[in-house]
């Protein structure tokens, strides 16, 4: 498998309420650009469609994605 993509967001929020949305798919569908569907397959895994539009065109590509090196807020 390789890395599609690797960036990094600064989100200033407290890391708890992050934490929060990446346990749950349907509120972290709402914030990934162009995701049409996105079902958690596992801890921290997730299947679904991506989807973009260049000029005329529809790029949609179905996904696996696997959260990974995760560090929980601490207690």
């Amino acid at each position: 498998m390789s890395a599609l993509a690797d960036e990094t967001v600064v989100v200033r929020v407290q890391r708890a309420r992050i934490w929060e949305a990446f346990a749950d798919a349907e509120v972290l569908a709402k914030v990934l650009p162009g995701c049409e569907t996105l079902t958690e397959t596992g801890d921290g895994a997730f299947r679904g469609v991506l989807a973009t539009k260049l000029q005329f065109l529809t790029l949609r590509a179905d996904v696996t994605a696997t959260l990974a090196d995760r560090q929980p807020p601490d207690a």
